[in-house]
Order: C-alpha cells, then structure tokens, then sequence
C-alpha cells in the first residue's frame, strides 16, 4: 500500500515538473512596429501561457542582456531613447518553482532622429492641377499625413484640395504646400516636410503693346501668385541661357526677338521655370523724306513710319549736329515744336535750302521709353560759299582706285571735314574713315561706286553736297560736278582709260543722241533749262563699242531783277497820263496854229482871263463829268497854254514856215500835287531870201502845256 502511494506521488511529480518546464513564453511590441524612431513610444509584453499573471516574475532581455528584471507587471512601456536597437526577449519566472521560461527573440530597430517627411510632385492626369504626395522615409507603417499652405503652414481642408488619399492630394491654385506625418499614441509627428512651391511664374512685358522696336528699351516682368510675403531672387533665361539678372524685372536695353523665361527662388524652395515668353521686336521707326535733292527753297517733308502708329507713340524730330571729334557720331538738335513729341508721323521742314540732316525716333510709356534714332540726309546741289565743297578733278565720274582731293572752303578758323554717304543708304563716313585729312582737304582713292560727298564744321554747317562714282568700265563721261547757271557755257568730254576712239563718238541727252562725229567733247554755248537730264556718251575702241555710265547734268536759273512793287502805281499812272495827254496836245499844236494864223491876241475863257502882253498866255479849263449820284467833282484838269505874238514885216502878216514841234513832258513829284507839264515847241527853219534884204525868221513858237489833276471837292 505504501509502495503504491509513493509511486503515485512520484508520477505526480514527475508530470508537474514537465508540464511546467514547457510554460509558452511570448513577447510582443506595440505598437507592432519593427522601427521606430527616436522619441517615440514603446511598449514590450510578456505573456505567459499558464497560471495567473501574478503568478510569474518578469524579466526583459536585450541581446541576452537582462535589463529589467523580475518585475512583477508583464508590460514595459518606455520611449525609444531608453532603449536601443538589437534582439529582445523577456523571461517568465515561476514564483514558486522559480524555473524561468524565455521567449523569442523579437528584433527592434531604433533610429535616433526624427524623421522629415518629404513632399513630391507626381503626375498628374488633370489639367492645370498639380498633384503631391507626402511620405516618410524609411518607409514605415502607421503614418497619417497632415497638409498645410502658406508661409503661416495654415491647414488645408478639403475645400481648398483635393483629398485623393491620406498621402495625396492635387492643387490648381499656385501656393506654398507642406505636409508632416504623425503615428502612435501618444502622438508622434514627424519634422514637417520642405516647401514644395507649387508656384509656375509668368513673364510679362510692363506695358500692353504687342511689340517693340528695334533697339528700344523694354521691361519684362517675372510675376507670380501665391508667393506673397516672400523674398524671392529671380533667375532669368534668354534662348535658354542664363542670365546674370536677380530681380523681379528685368530690363532689356537693345531689344531683339528672343524668347525669355524666368524663375524664382527663396527660403521655402524654387519655383519651375515660366513658360517661354517670346518678345517680337520689329523694326524702328525709318525715316524717309519727300525728296533727298530738292529745290531751293522748297519744302521738305519727314515722315517717320511705324509699324503700329496708334500704339500710343509721340514722334520727336531732330537735326544733325556734327560731331566731327567721333567718327559717325552726330549730336541732336531737336526741331521746332517737337519739345514734348508729334501725334503725327510726319513734319515739314519749309524752305529747305543747306544740306542738312535730320532724325526721328519715337517714345512713349511714363517715364518716356525712346526707340533708336533713324537718320536720313537732305542735299542741296546750290554751290554755297562759305561753305563749299570742291573737288580736284571737277568731274563726277572717275576710274575706279582714282586719287581725287575734297576741299572745304569757308571760314579758316572753323574746322571742317569731308562727310561721305554711301548709296546702299547704311552709313556715313568722315574722311578718317576713307582717307587722309589735312587741313580741310580729304585725299582719298575712289572705292565706291556711288557715294555723295559734303563737308561738315564743328559748328554745324554743311556745305552743298556732290555726287562722285568710280568705274570699273574703260570709258567715262567727264561731266561738272555742281550745278551749271543758265546762259554759262560747258563742255563734257568723253574719256578712254587708255587709246583713242576708232570711230564717231555718240553723245547722249535722256537716251536721245544730240551729236555724232569725231569729236570727243561736246560743247554747249550757253545751257538752258531744255539741257538738263542724263547724259552718257557711246564710242568704239579696237572693234568694241564702249558705254560711258551716265550723269545728270543741273542747270540753276538765274534770277532775273524784279520791278519794286512800289513803282507800280507810278508807271500805270505814266502811262495813263501819256495816253490821255498825247491827243490833247495834238488839238492844242493845230488850235493854236490856226490862231497864230488869224493873228489873234486874245483868247479867253469861260472862267478865267489873263492880261494881254505881248505874249499871250491862256488858261483853259477842262470840266470832268460830274457825277450826280454823288454830286462830287472826280477831277479837274487845268491847261496852260502860252501863245507867243507873231511879228509883221513891213505892215504884213509873216507867213508861217513849215515848223518842226517838239513835246516836253515833264512829271513832278507828289510834294508838287502831282502836277504834269507839257511843252510844245514850234520852230521855222531858217531860209535864206534872194532878195536885197533878207526876211527874219519866223519868231519861235513855245507852247506850254499843264495840267493838274484835280482833287475831290472833300480836300
């Protein structure tokens, strides 16, 4: 009985001891993460599989290392800056056998930052949205991911986004966007991510004309929304390279079509770079005139084209200033009434007479942006002293690499240089340019085959302007360079560079041949205005016929002496009073014979009588018509008449001679009221008289003539 008992027991024990030596022992980590951070929150369970938790001792182990030990509470919570990474286990203690029991190994890593989230652009399928994703790296479970804009980090909610998941969303509006994670309890949030400037800029022009000239200064700005408040530093780029600008507007001094992008960048991030922005540069305002050689005197009108005259442009008017110190360099004068700019596109410039030269250009906005100037000259072909260009040869046409010499003539003491302007209409050249000045003469070797040549004085002056070619042909047509006065003799010569002509030489006026024959010159006595126009001439050397190039021959009139407008009155008055006078004196000559003939003493009038002397004087009144609707006498007319007495000869009657009259009329001046006298004189010959005593000759007869012209009754 008692060996069955002790057998019994030992069964018993024997069972209780394995049963407990197999206890299950289990770890657990939460929150069931294998990484974690530093800071964050953890919490290590022991469980033991038997008996009641108060039943065990607990113990934790760490890369076998125990670190807590026989606790009594099966939960450790701590925070992951306690503990480190490596493999950990805990241990069951049994209170009353005190056989410990461990579990697995469960492997934690920490990590002793805290983590940044990162915020990323992505692809997005909607138009004109932007969509972003928020995330933590390494990636790790259990994150929920917050938003925020603005420099202030302000929350977004739904109605400012688009919610597509907890870590993405899509924007349409340009801002700043952030986002942070947090995970755990308590809460554990991540270092918010950096800004994603969610901000695309916009390059615009400061001004809403659609383009600009050609060299005018413009200013493109780089414009952006949802970036207020922040400093930005600006990055432009022109035909994709960079350049050195960091300011929100950039300015573009000689313009030209080019496409421009910018971008922006500051403390919260980079914006993308602005779509390209091309800037449509067109050609400055040109320049033309209504006549490049007028005639003296006559108006010249500028106009100054743009492409778009309406796009709120002001035209400024200048006249060239030489500068003759700097090659190509002219100094501008503005043009009367052109202080504050033109509306109109055009200006007349009266009574052109000078060479000169003249300049637009055109301006608007506030301040006043100018496009570049356009220049344009005017001659003259008037040959003017001082100043005068002459050159040596006289002749406009040369061989080409010719020597020729330009000299100025005028003041000494101004100084002066010879300007040349080629005829492709680009650039003028002063003699430093194209030749050797000395003094104010220009030695230069003919290398253009068009070109005008004038002089230009530091004080502005121009001479009168002459047009020199050089050629390559072998025959030319030497012809004055300045204008020829009518009624001046001139010959042109037709020159081979080498030989002479085998045959007639033909010369041209307007393509019409005005001589043939051998002659080599033409020789014109005394030119007209009929002679001016083209001229070439045509000859024929070793079996080929040779053109001479052409030249415009100019003939100048000369002015003629006008009569003083105030002599004017006096000739038609002469003329009127020779008119009225000649008929009166004819009746006076036959009256007055008559009664020499009758041998009348006296002769009176109805008026007034004059004493009889031995010469009779006579008054005779002549009566204008008065006018009766007025009743005011227009003039009255008063004739004298003197009569001289005819002498008898032995009681006879001296029969008149056959006489010779002569008219004297004679004008006063206007102190003498206008008085007008006629003297007529009759005179016999002298005949000599076969008889013993010779007759007398007939006393000479004197009529005198006056008349006044009388005044209104008013005076």
């Amino acid at each position: 009985m008692e060996q069955t008992l002790l057998w019994v027991l030992g069964l018993f024990s024997l069972n209780l001891l394995f049963y407990c030596g197999q206890a299950e022992v289990v770890l657990t980590v939460e929150p069931n993460w294998s990484v974690f951070f530093h800071g964050e929150s953890v919490t290590l369970i022991c469980d033991v599989k038997e008996g009641q938790e108060t039943d065990w001792w607990y113990s934790f182990n760490r890369d076998g290392q125990r670190f807590i030990v026989y606790s009594s509470n099966k939960k450790h919570q701590t925070y992951t800056q306690y503990i480190q990474t490596g493999n950990y286990s805990c241990t069951g203690d049994n209170k009353r056998s005190g056989n410990p029991q461990e579990s697995k190994k469960v492997h934690l890593t920490v990590l002793v930052y805290t983590p940044k989230a990162l915020i990323l652009e992505v692809n997005s399928s909607t138009v004109g949205a932007v969509m972003l994703t928020c995330s933590v790296s390494p990636s790790t479970p259990g994150w929920e991911y917050s938003w925020y804009s603005g420099t202030n980090a302000q929350p977004l909610t739904a109605g400012d986004v688009v919610f597509h998941s907890n870590d993405r969303i899509s924007v349409s509006q340009d801002g700043l966007y952030r986002c942070a994670g947090g995970r755990g309890t308590p809460r554990y949030y991540t270092v918010q991510s950096d800004t994603f400037v969610a901000i695309t800029p916009v390059v615009k022009l400061n001004h809403n004309w659609p383009e600009v000239f050609y060299g005018e200064e413009t200013r493109l700005t780089c414009e952006m929304k949802g970036g207020e408040n922040v400093v930005w530093e600006y990055e432009w780029m022109k035909q994709q390279v960079v350049l050195p600008e960091n300011k929100k507007e950039h300015v573009v001094v000689h313009a030209t079509t080019s496409d421009y992008m910018c971008r922006a960048e500051s403390t919260y991030g980079q914006t993308r770079w602005s779509k390209a922005f091309r800037l449509t540069v067109i050609d400055s305002p040109n320049l033309s005139v209504s006549s490049l050689w007028p005639n003296p005197g006559a108006s010249v009108n500028l106009n100054c084209a743009a492409e778009h005259p309406s796009a709120g442009w002001r035209f400024y008017w200048y006249k060239l200033i030489p500068d003759i110190a700097r090659e190509y360099l002219y100094d501008y004068e503005l043009l009367p009434g052109s202080t504050n700019g033109t509306t109109q596109d055009s200006y007349v410039v009266y009574n052109h007479t000078n060479t000169a030269g003249y300049a637009c250009r055109a301006g608007r906005g506030d301040p006043v942006h100018y496009t570049s100037y356009s220049h344009k000259f005017v001659w003259s072909r008037e040959f003017q002293s001082p100043p005068s260009l002459r050159v040596s040869p006289d002749k406009v046409q040369h061989f080409w690499s010719d020597s020729v010499s330009l000299t100025c003539e005028g003041n000494s003491s101004t100084q002066w240089t010879v300007v040349r302007f080629r005829q492709d209409g680009f650039t003028s050249q002063r003699c430093s340019g194209f030749g050797t000045l000395t003094g104010s003469t220009c030695t230069t070797q003919l290398n253009e085959q068009h070109a005008v040549y004038w002089c230009e004085s530091k004080s502005g002056q121009f001479s009168s302007a002459i047009n020199i070619s050089a050629s390559f042909k072998d025959i030319l047509l030497e012809s004055p360079t300045h204008p020829v006065a009518e009624g001046e003799a001139v010959t042109l010569r037709c020159k081979l560079k080498t030989g002479n002509f085998v045959a007639d030489v033909f010369f041209y006026q307007n393509d019409k041949v005005v001589q043939n024959d051998t002659r080599w010159t033409l020789t014109i006595p005394a030119v007209s205005k009929s002679h001016e126009g083209f001229y070439r001439c045509e000859g024929k050397y070793s079996q080929r016929t040779l053109t001479s190039p052409q030249s415009w021959i100019s003939v100048k009139s000369v002015s003629k002496p006008e009569h003083s407008p105030g002599h004017m009155p006096l000739i038609v008055g002469l003329v009127c009073g020779v008119l009225v006078i000649i008929p009166l004196l004819l009746l006076l000559v036959v009256f007055c014979y008559r009664m020499s003939k009758e041998n009348k003493e006296t002769f009176s009038s109805s008026e007034y009588a004059s004493p009889q002397h031995d010469d009779a004087c006579h008054y005779e009144t002549v009566k204008p018509r008065v006018d009766t609707e007025d009743d005011e006498v227009r003039g009255v007319v008063y004739s004298l008449i003197e009569i001289k007495k005819r002498h008898e000869i032995n009681g006879e009657k001296s029969k008149p001679d056959k006489g010779c009259v002569y008219s004297d009329l004679k004008i006063q001046s206007d102190a003498d009221d206008d008085q007008m006298y006629a003297q007529v004189q009759s005179c016999s010959k002298d005949k000599k008289n076969n008889k013993r005593q010779s007759t007398p000759a007939v006393a000479e007869e004197t009529v005198y003539s006056e008349i006044n012209p009388g005044k209104s009754s008013d005076q």
